[in-house]
This record gives structure tokens, C-alpha cells and sequence, in this order.
């Protein structure tokens, strides 16, 4: 016997009557989520939706046919969040923030048992709880889930062009060639997701490095905070220049007038690559002669004036750390010569001026950094190291505290404050 079938009618006028309440749900919910990511340090994307009649009562007649209980029918992916990653890296990440705020009921992951001769997006799939006190503010008494789809961008992409090629299609236009086209372009969407990890991998192993090679800069830096030059370290400069036999006049023996052929200038780049290599990891090894030689040989081949810019401050960064306070600042102001607006390199000469005492010329880099750029709180921080060393400790207090408006977590600066308020004290 045949029972009741469903109305189709009476089915849409109450679906839609809901899903006014669905939609809000899902934007309320959005912002909910959105704050919980932004917590993450990462970079994503949400979209949602309640589904669209139409969905909703072929997935319902679906149902109908294979259950036994007619009168309750449940349907699990009325509601659909997405969440779209740029990275590999950060689908785990939101992953692991929603199994620990959010109860999960179900869990797939979707491409994880296709063969390698099939072709398929991957996702992750989470059905979750709805939060309680979000359903209550709606009138909903009964428990309510969400879908939640987590994927990068590719995946994203993948997944949108696939369902109107493929899930809408009639199965007999998906022919063998057609098949073939899919997977592979599947394949290459894959291929670059992992490349594209790859590469933020080794952009943060060389951020790290180059953190490092500032760190160790900088704290050489501080280290001087009485700004004198010993006589030990003008010594132990002459040694280092003879044991790397540095030619003081390098940058000025290159013939800037010569033409290199398009054969030598590829030798050059290649050579280039390698040596860059092998200098940072000298500086980071802490190695400074070698990596002073390695970097003064990079200069003799001429590289482009990027790499030449990149080369010029590490060796000055070299020079200092050697305590070799003339070669450093010569660098510092090559660097300036050819790119006036470098603040960073400004910075830096700035601090080897104050360190030797020459605090005009400290002053005028200082005054410079924040003329070009009132919001570069290492100028005010520079300029009240200068003034503190100059004896003029109130000028000293008032840039400082210019500078940890700027950078209010920063506690290097708050310590110096806190010093320069127990002198005045005193």
C-alpha cells in the first residue's frame, strides 16, 4: 500500500517560512566564527547558505524513499558554512579550532579513499552543534547542525567548477577523454597546493633567518648603550681587515661602463645564487669574516641592484657586529646613495653614529627617518638614544613615548622609559 506522498506545495511554503530564520542563523553564526579565526593569525574567507527549495526537496525525497519513519525526516545540510584557506597549513589549523570550541557529530573527509585514476576535490566535512543560545535567541527549541566545509582556495575553486561540469551533468556526456581532462587538472590544482605550501614553508625558514641576523645586529646595538668606541674594538677592526683581506676600494674599482655579454651574465647570476647562499648561512652560523668575504665577492660580479642593495646591508650588519664601525657606515651609505628613502639603512647608520659619538649627524639620520615617515617608530626610538646619551633626558622621555604609542607592546622601549624616569629621579 502506498502511504500519504508529501506535498510539494505545503513543503515549499513551510521551508521557506524557515529559511528566513536559517539565513540569520547562518549570519549570526558567521560572525561568531569569524572571531574565533581571526584569533588564528591567518588568512581565510567564510561563505554560507541555507539551501535553496529546490535542493532541499530533492535531498527530502531522497530521504523519504529510504526511511521508514515518514513523519520525521532529518536533514542534515540545511545549513552550509564554508571556510576558505590560502594555505595547506591552515586548513589543519582551523581543523583543530573546531574540534575544540565546537561539538562535532560527524567528520569526513572527502578524496581520501578515491584512487589515483580517479578524479575529486578533497575537503574536510564537519557536522556540528549549533550553539545553544544562538538557536534560543531564534525560538528554536530543537537541536540544530551546520555542515562546515574547510578548504584552500584551489580546493574551493576545484569544487565549484567540478559540481556544475560534473554533479549537474547527465553521467553519459562524461566520456573517457573528458574524464581524463578532469583528473588531470585535478592533479595539477593538487600539485599546486602542495607548491604553494612548499614555498610559505621556506619563506618562513628564511623570515626566521633573517630575524635572526637582525637579532643578533640589534642586540649588539643595545649592547652599546654607553656609546663609546674602545679602543680594543678600533684594534680588533685592522685584524679583521687583514685577515680577510678587505679591498676598501671594491665597490669603486667596478667598471660600470662595461657590458657583460648575455653568457657572462648568466654565469654571473648562477654564481650570484650560490654565493648569496653560502653568505647567509655564514652570517647565520655567525661566521662574520666569512660572510664579509663571501659578500665582497658577490659585489665584485655585479649584481642587480636589488640583490646589491640586499648584499650591502648584510655587510654592513657583518661589519658592525666586527666592530668594523667605518666599513659598516660606508655600506650603510652606499645603500642610502643609491636608495635615499632606505629606512632601514638609515636606521642603522644612524645608531654606529650615536655609538661613535657623532650625535649631529646621528640627529640629522634620525630627524630624516621621521620627516619621510612620522609613523616609523624606530626613528623616535633612535632619537631618544641619541638624546639620552646627550644628556637631554626630558627631549629623550618625550620620543621614546612617541615611539611606544606606535608600538605600545613593545617592551625594550618601556624599559628604556622606565630608566630615563629613574635617572630623573635621581
Amino acid at each position: 500500500m502506498i502511504s500519504k506522498l508529501p506535498d510539494k506545495k505545503t513543503l515549499e511554503k513551510d521551508y521557506l517560512e524557515k529559511k528566513e530564520i536559517y539565513n540569520s542563523i547562518l549570519y549570526d553564526f558567521a560572525k561568531i566564527m569569524k572571531k574565533d579565526l581571526e584569533n588564528l593569525n591567518i588568512h581565510f574567507s567564510q561563505k554560507y547558505r541555507a539551501k535553496s527549495f529546490d535542493s532541499y526537496y530533492k535531498k527530502y525525497i531522497k530521504k523519504y524513499k529510504e526511511v521508514k519513519n515518514k513523519e520525521n525526516i532529518e536533514i542534515n545540510d540545511i545549513l552550509g558554512f564554508r571556510i576558505i584557506c590560502f594555505f595547506l597549513e591552515d586548513i589543519k589549523t582551523v581543523e583543530d579550532t573546531i574540534i575544540t570550541k565546537y561539538s562535532v557529530v560527524e567528520e569526513e573527509r572527502k578524496g581520501d579513499k578515491q584512487s589515483f585514476k580517479e578524479f575529486g576535490y578533497s575537503s574536510i566535512h564537519f557536522l556540528i552543534k549549533l550553539p545553544v543560545d544562538l538557536l534560543i535567541k531564534y525560538g528554536i527549541e530543537n537541536q540544530m547542525v551546520c555542515e562546515i566545509q574547510i578548504r584552500t582556495i584551489l580546493q574551493d575553486a576545484w569544487a565549484e567548477v567540478e559540481h556544475e561540469l560534473v554533479y549537474k551533468a547527465d553521467d553519459t556526456i562524461l566520456n573517457d577523454n573528458i574524464k581524463r581532462k578532469m583528473a588531470a587538472l585535478n592533479a595539477t590544482l593538487t600539485l599546486s597546493d602542495i607548491t604553494f605550501q612548499e614555498i610559505r614553508d621556506m619563506q618562513k625558514f628564511l623570515n626566521t633567518e633573517s630575524q635572526n641576523r637582525r637579532d643578533v645586529f640589534l642586540k649588539k646595538l643595545e649592547n652599546n648603550t654607553d656609546f663609546q668606541l674602545k679602543t680594543s674594538e678600533i684594534l680588533n677592526k685592522t685584524k679583521i681587515n687583514n685577515e680577510i683581506n678587505i679591498d676598501k676600494n671594491i665597490d669603486k674599482n667596478i667598471d660600470k661602463n662595461k657590458v657583460l655579454s648575455k653568457e657572462d651574465r648568466e654565469k654571473n647570476k648562477t654564481k650570484i645564487d650560490k654565493l648569496l647562499v653560502e653568505a647567509l648561512n655564514e652570517h647565520n652560523l655567525k661566521n662574520f669574516k666569512n660572510s664579509i668575504a663571501l659578500y665582497c665577492e658577490i659585489i665584485r660580479l655585479e649584481p642587480k641592484q636589488f640583490v646589491r642593495i640586499i648584499v650591502l646591508i648584510h655587510r654592513g650588519m657583518a661589519y658592525f657586529i666586527e666592530s668594523d664601525y667605518e666599513h659598516a657606515i660606508n655600506d650603510f651609505t652606499t645603500v642610502l646613495d643609491e636608495e635615499p628613502n632606505n629606512l632601514k639603512a638609515m636606521y642603522y647608520r644612524g645608531m654606529i653614529y650615536g655609538i661613535k659619538k657623532d650625535y649631529e649627524k646621528a640627529l640629522i639620520d634620525f630627524n630624516y627617518m621621521i620627516e619621510k615617515d612620522p609613523f616609523n617608530y624606530k626613528g623616535w626610538y633612535g632619537l631618544a638614544k641619541i638624546h639620552n646619551q646627550m644628556g637631554d633626558i626630558v627631549s629623550a622621555i618625550q620620543n621614546a613615548e612617541k615611539a611606544l604609542k606606535m608600538v605600545p607592546e613593545d617592551e625594550e622601549i618601556k624599559k628604556f622609559i622606565k630608566m630615563l624616569n629613574e635617572k630623573i629621579q635621581y
